[in-house]
């Protein structure tokens, strides 16, 4: 194990994407993946480099999905239906030191998914469509890990016996909506209005992060569920200079999963904990506005607010009040309020017979402060971050941009550690030149 932070990551990805044309309103899609990930990364979780972990991982993903889509009754019918095949194999090494070499894991993961789907969008007239759709999911998961305590550690050293699980999980997930353009005219070119209903679903786990011993790892938790409600307007006015859109959600989960951190006896833990069902709901909006043909400003955001309905006992946001004096427990990675505000401006340069463009833009980007840990006892203060890049376009096939993120390099705090000491700051600074070609 190193001694300072480093992470380092090497991705091997293919994909190969088919479509054949049944006939004038059908076709079939075959979309076949592969994705090989090779991770590497230490962390100081002490924040002077007492506590270390490392950890070595490689991962094998291969997807294959085949999709049915057409049109029928004189197009007032469109359809897609399709069967989904996820398959996933990982093996990871995790080693943890306490001043000097104290626990090293390993473990087994296979994820084996299959879906099937559809969904039918039905125009009733040209302007009002009815979505119904519905997807069956099947997770089974195969989870294996071990440990060895090392005999300089604070605990009862020596190999445990391993965890051996595995789990099914199954859901269907339906989806409603319905869309209406509504006849505009004047300064109004567009305007779209739409509600719809969702079912999300994430599949169960286990919690890998072992340190001392492999009771979390134990225990699944279970899958995440949640009822989406959405309603809102989209616009175009003033010539298609002007774009509005905005709307409401409420997100109603149930078992809501949250990585939580337990200490018992002076030792820390790091399980994911089905904490309760809360409810997340607010406003997305944003602006979109184009002056003059070389010129776009724009503007996004969201308000939003989140509650637990209830709680499990013994989970982490129980025991906030009595651990850490948190009158009301919140849902994490909630804030108030949301926004960014930026530009992009390109104009037209001559570069002897070549067709270029000169880019410019800078976007700055404020968030409220939030809760960011299921213990709730970490706040994170709200922030701003500027960014911004240059760059050039040629021939409509060339792009050459650099960027900037953070461009005032500040230094925020993102989340840390009680029980360990340490903490993770936001990048201060990066540079990233990126070179495009389309053909």
């Amino acid at each position: 194990m190193e001694d300072e932070t480093r992470g380092e990551t090497k991705q091997t990805i293919a994909s190969l994407n088919m479509t054949y044309d049944i006939n004038d309103n059908t076709s079939i899609q075959s979309i076949t993946g592969y994705v090989n990930t090779d991770d590497y990364f230490t962390g100081d979780f002490s924040g002077v480099g007492s506590i270390m972990a490392g950890t070595t991982a490689d991962t094998d993903q291969f997807s294959q999905e085949l999709k049915l889509q057409g049109t029928a009754a004189g197009d007032k019918l469109s359809y897609i239906a399709g069967v989904y095949y996820f398959h996933e194999s990982a093996d990871q090494v995790f080693s943890w030191r306490f001043l000097t070499p104290a626990s090293t894991s390993t473990i087994d993961a296979k994820t084996k998914n299959i879906s099937v789907f559809g969904q039918a969008d039905y125009a009733v007239t040209d302007d009002l469509t009815f979505t119904a759709g519905i997807r069956y999911a099947r997770d089974k998961k195969d989870f294996t890990e071990t440990i060895n305590v090392l005999p300089t550690a604070i605990v009862p050293s020596g190999p445990q016996a391993p965890v051996v699980l595995e789990n099914t999980y199954k859901k269907w997930t339906p989806k409603f909506g319905i869309d209406y353009a509504v006849p505009t005219s004047g300064a109004i070119d567009s305007l779209l209005l739409y509600a719809s209903a969702a079912r999300g679903f994430k599949s169960g786990g286990y919690s890998a992060i072992a340190i001392f011993n492999l009771n979390d790892a134990r225990t699944p938790y279970g899958p995440e569920s949640n009822w989406t409600y959405e309603a809102g307007f989209k616009t175009d006015m003033l010539d298609n200079r002007l774009r509005i859109n905005a709307n409401y959600f409420q997100a109603r989960i149930s078992d809501l999963t949250l990585n939580a951190t337990v200490t018992v006896n002076g030792i820390s833990s790091f399980p994911v904990q089905n904490a309760g069902n809360a409810t997340i709901s607010g406003v997305e909006w944003e602006i979109t506005a184009v002056p003059f043909d070389d010129l776009t400003l724009y503007a996004n955001g969201a308000f939003e607010s989140g509650k637990f309905r209830n709680l499990v006992p013994g989970s982490a946001p129980t025991n906030a009040p009595a651990s850490f004096g948190v009158a009301d427990p919140k849902p994490p990675q909630v804030p108030d309020a949301t926004v960014t505000v930026g530009f992009d401006y390109g104009v037209d340069v001559p570069i002897g017979n070549l067709d270029a463009r000169f880019l410019l833009g800078a976007d700055l980007y404020h968030t409220d402060s939030f809760v960011t840990a299921a213990t709730n006892d970490f706040i994170l203060d709200g922030y701003d971050r500027v960014n911004g890049y240059v760059g050039m376009s040629i021939n409509d096939q060339w792009d050459l941009r650099f960027a900037v993120k953070n461009l005032t390099k500040e230094t925020t705090i993102m989340t840390g550690s009680r029980s360990l000491g340490g903490f993770v700051t936001m990048a201060p600074r990066e540079y990233m030149f990126t070179i495009g070609y389309r053909m």
